[in-house]
């Protein structure tokens, strides 16, 4: 486990100040899978002012590390601050000095009810609702950076197109609301988490298919391999009434700028109520 402490100087912090770091935890920090935009997955730099926040198992409680000026513009950069120690290491992005946590447990908040949007791509979709990453120090004393979240896309493929008023994800444990982000970077449930999302359609009739093809659904939800029937999506109709399938194993990845992979389930029929479901897995 690399924690050297040393003694550097002419760092600036975000006051544009110039001051000596000696005597500070320098850690070695990575952003390589997170996201710079909502146009494409493209690698995120780090920018002057940025800061993470670290816990140390044996000291440090929310201790907030600047960025060094030769980091700026660059995905991999060094970080300065206070004395961390321990065995396990964890730390988030962006900082907060509000933010209270343990070491082992980094709360985090998905919105339980989040937005459709017909020209939304999955990107933009993930970015809305995932606004934190979380990293755990390796054995080569680097911070690695990644979001817990991946995202769910539920493709509306029925025989005889139906009228939507909205859509709802259904699971047998939390999937939104707060969650715990544990030190293997996975978002886990809590005793106050929703074991629904809902997509918002912000009172608009949503046609499962026309000229453009096939309705989609995008959920962003906690990564993680979910088990035949522990997800199940409900739609709401037009007239009142409700469809619900219960979806086969469906194993969501984490995003990342390196590797954006989207879960895929469509959704099939060949007559209302008798529906199938086809799994799929797909970039």
């Amino acid at each position: 486990m690399l924690l050297a402490l040393v003694s550097l100087s002419c760092t600036r912090e975000d006051t544009g100040a110039d001051i000596d770091t000696s005597g500070y935890t320098l850690f070695e920090v990575s952003m390589d899978d997170l996201l710079l935009d909502t146009a494409s997955p493209y690698q995120l730099p780090w920018k002057e002012g940025d800061r993470i926040g670290v816990y140390g198992s044996e000291s440090g409680d929310n201790a907030g590390f600047w960025l060094k000026e030769s980091g700026e513009g660059k995905t991999v950069a060094e970080f300065y601050g206070p004395v961390v120690r321990g065995e396990l290491i964890t730390a988030y992005y962006p900082w907060s000095s509000t933010y209270e946590a343990e070491v082992d447990r980094m709360p985090v908040d998905l919105a339980h009810v989040q937005t459709y949007s017909t020209d939304v791509s999955p990107v933009s979709q993930f970015l809305l609702y995932s606004d934190m990453a979380f990293a755990r120090m390796d054995v080569d004393g680097m911070l690695a950076f990644c979001y817990p979240f991946g995202i769910l896309r539920v493709t509306v493929a029925l025989d005889e197109p139906v009228y939507m008023t909205g859509a709802c994800l259904e699971s047998d444990t939390g999937i939104a609301g707060r969650m715990e982000v544990s030190p293997d970077g996975m978002a886990v449930p809590t005793d106050v988490s929703s074991r629904t999302i809902t997509l918002d359609f912000s009172g608009n009739v949503v046609e499962s298919a026309d000229g453009n093809g096939n309705a989609s659904l995008l959920f962003v939800l906690p990564a993680a391999r979910y088990a035949a029937g522990s997800l199940s999506v409900s739609l709401s109709l037009t007239g009142g009434e409700k469809i619900q399938v219960s979806l086969g194993e469906v194993d969501v990845p984490k995003v990342s700028a390196s590797d954006f992979m989207v879960a895929d389930v469509v959704v099939a029929t060949s007559g209302i109520p008798a529906l199938d479901v086809e799994d799929g897995y797909f970039e």
